[in-house]
């Protein structure tokens, strides 16, 4: 209902799916953002996921290596992926953060890494959510 409620209004929707995972058993070069891609319409929304790729591998955090990668730890195969492909305009990031941003054995946040990596994806996803509208939504 809220994806037919939004084209509605909008032409169109773009989702961010996002979720965080642990990494020390994949290690420490395992990327700090993942886009699952294997429920996503490349052809169509090529633009809109290499935008949102450059993006990721644009954030900088102190003392971490940031780096975004496609289908490197997941493959993008949750529920909100699968069912947007029945909308029209409609694209769902599947988006994976490394939990650089905590100790994952003991659940111990790092403010000062969230602090400063969220007004940096906050305007990701502004200037991301930019490039969408300019090419699937109406005007």
């Amino acid at each position: 209902a809220l994806y037919n409620r939004v084209i509605q209004q909008h032409g169109g929707c773009l989702v961010y799916d996002i979720h965080s995972y642990n990494y020390i058993r994949k290690g420490d070069d395992a990327p700090a953002f993942n886009l699952g891609t294997e429920q996503l319409d490349v052809a169509k929304y090529g633009e809109v996921i290499n935008h949102w790729m450059g993006l990721l591998g644009e954030i900088t955090i102190p003392n971490h290596t940031i780096r975004a990668g496609l289908d490197e730890v997941f493959y993008g195969r949750g529920y909100q992926a699968t069912i947007a492909k029945d909308f029209k305009n409609t694209l769902v990031l599947p988006t994976e953060f490394k939990k650089f941003f905590m100790n994952e054995m003991t659940g111990e946040v790092d403010q000062a890494v969230i602090d400063d990596m969220k007004p940096k994806f906050e305007q990701a996803i502004l200037d991301n959510v930019e490039k969408f509208s300019e090419i699937f939504l109406s005007k």
